[in-house]
């Protein structure tokens, strides 16, 4: 089954509480606490969803009080109870179906509040990634689904912020606002979301721009009156010049360009009948013996 295939599918039995604990311990101590405080799983559907209920509300309850963990035990348990799915049934069990995945999301999303308010902000937009998930293949009504997916998106817009991830807050936030456009809150931290990517981005360019300039391009914005800005600005100004008026590297000691340039005769030199004549490899009488002589107009 692919990745895509596996996404579109109701979760199975176990599959929630492994998608919360992904490794083997966890899961053995979140079944061994339950077994302990809870009691053995009841083979009736209905039962299964009461002890489900009541968990939920027993975390709620922890939750206002503050005592994260204990919240947290009380919400794992609850998802002992509903790790299961009928869905192998057909359409005829759809309402007992709805009935799972409707506490399953209340029991996430309950769970995603209860970590971000305990400043878990990877674990609150890990636990709203899974509610999206299960919301998504849920199949519920449109308007409980949209209101489900709005929460799970704000959720996890708002640990980004608080995470300093505001390039992805603010996308998460505009999908939340998209499915909840009255949602005041939405609105607001959309806002916060939306001023902070401007500041990153903002900090970003300058820190990229200090990067790419040379030292002296630094010290000329220093004080004007010191010695060391006046020095830089003009060691930078000269360099400007020079990349104006050359366009091309100069020439160093050492370079073949280099040499060849010295040993050229000057450009004064390098007109007139006897410059010609040394460059086509010809040469009078007169000129050899150094006479001067009146030019003819053959010799222009």
């Amino acid at each position: 089954m692919t990745n895509s295939e596996k996404g579109s599918q109701p979760m199975m039995d176990g599959e929630l509480l492994a998608a919360l604990c992904p490794s083997e311990e966890e899961q053995e101590e979140v079944k061994k606490w339950n077994e302990e405080n809870v009691g053995a799983i009841s083979c009736m559907f209905e039962e299964r969803l009461e002890k489900a209920d009541e968990l939920r509300e027993a975390g709620n309850k922890f939750l206002k009080e503050q005592d994260y963990d204990s919240a947290l035990r009380q919400y794992l348990a609850a998802v002992v109870q509903l790790d299961f799915s009928v869905a192998q049934y057909g359409e005829n069990a759809k309402p007992h179906e709805d009935q799972i995945s409707s506490r399953k999301l209340k029991v996430l999303s309950n769970m995603s509040v209860m970590h971000l308010k305990a400043n878990r902000l990877s674990e609150t937009k890990s636990v709203a990634d899974i509610g999206l998930r299960v919301a998504s293949v849920a199949n519920l009504d449109a308007e409980t689904t949209n209101a489900t997916e709005a929460k799970f998106w704000y959720l996890k817009g708002q640990a980004n912020v608080e995470r300093g991830f505001s390039e992805d807050a603010v996308e998460a936030l505009k999908k939340a606002q998209a499915l909840a456009p009255n949602d005041q809150q939405v609105r607001k931290v959309l806002a916060q979301a939306l001023a902070a990517r401007k500041e990153d981005t903002a900090i970003s360019k300058e820190v990229w721009r200090n990067k790419l300039r040379t030292e002296d391009e630094v010290l000329a914005e220093g004080t004007w009156w010191h010695l060391s800005t006046i020095l830089a600005k003009c060691r930078e100004q000269r360099r400007r010049v020079q990349q104006r008026c050359c366009g091309r590297r100069q020439p160093h000691k050492g370079d073949s360009d280099a040499k060849e340039t010295a040993d050229a005769p000057p450009l004064s030199n390098r007109s007139g009948p006897g410059y010609r004549a040394r460059q086509n490899g010809v040469y009078n009488d007169d000129t050899v013996a150094g006479v001067r002589r009146r030019k003819g107009p053959r010799d222009f």
